[in-house]
């Protein structure tokens, strides 16, 4: 099987705790309240990865897994690589469920800053 490239993104860490006024037209009328999704992409500091208009219902949550989404694909590869282990006679299959669960539930949790765990 032939492997792809995979694509580069920014880094993390991402944040949308920031917003921006933008104003469509120069009139002040058309003012829109927007969240900044940024990423810390240089080493002199953040810039803008994306707008999301805060007046729509779940703009701050959507905001938020956008931001997550560095740290969740990151998740994913790793529980693809503790997966492929599963055929690995030196590897305790329940160890390693445990280990995909943490990972994905770390990743949950990040994404929607809430405890997965009591």
């Amino acid at each position: 099987m032939k492997h792809r490239k995979q694509p580069t993104h920014s880094p993390e860490p991402w944040d949308a705790e920031g917003t921006t006024i933008l104003y469509a037209t120069p009139d002040e009328a058309d003012a829109m309240t927007m969240i900044e999704i940024r990423a810390n992409v240089t080493e002199s500091g953040w810039d803008t990865v994306a707008f999301i208009e805060a007046i729509w219902p779940g703009a701050k949550v959507n905001a938020r897994l956008i931001a997550a989404s560095p740290r969740l694909l990151d998740a994913l590869l790793n529980i693809r690589r503790l997966a492929g282990k599963s055929g690995d006679h030196e590897a305790c299959p329940f160890a390693l469920l445990d280990l995909i669960g943490d990972e994905a539930l770390a990743a949950i949790s990040h994404a929607t800053e809430r405890k997965t765990r009591p």
